[in-house]
């Protein structure tokens, strides 16, 4: 397993997770899968034969779409992402970081498997659902 142990969810739950892991014999490496050559080192050594991706951070697309539908276009989006009513997740708040966890990232990964050929990638990471669900 791989866990840059930020603070974006509770590092302790992380740490008691990589534990469990550790017990079935698992091991999760401290990296930030946008460090290309920690990457590339980690996939060398070890020989990975799948991905499962999971390490993207959960966005509120909904809370987006919301505000580009009442915005008038006078108002910039700062302007309404202040109102305190609004609550506002850290995707909105903290656009730049969210692109890097959730893109630069991802394709980091991306790049880095596909130096290593027969390896399969599962994306299993956003929790996001985009456009309408009609069930």
């Amino acid at each position: 397993g791989l866990d840059n142990f930020n603070d974006y969810y509770d590092p302790d739950l992380k740490r008691d997770r990589a534990y469990q892991l550790h017990q079935h014999d698992i091991p999760v490496v401290a990296i930030d899968i946008c460090d290309e050559e920690r990457m590339f080192a980690l996939f060398k050594k070890y020989s990975f034969t799948h991905v499962a991706h999971l390490a993207a951070q959960a966005g509120n697309p909904y809370l987006l779409a919301y505000l580009l539908t009442i915005r008038l276009p006078s108002t910039p989006i700062t302007n309404l992402l202040a109102q305190p009513h609004l609550r506002v997740r850290y995707s909105l708040k903290n656009p730049q970081a969210y692109v890097k966890s959730n893109v630069q990232c991802f394709v980091t990964l991306l790049e880095t498997v596909r130096q290593f050929p027969g390896t399969t990638v599962v994306y299993a990471s956003s929790s996001s659902v985009y456009g309408r669900n009609n069930k």
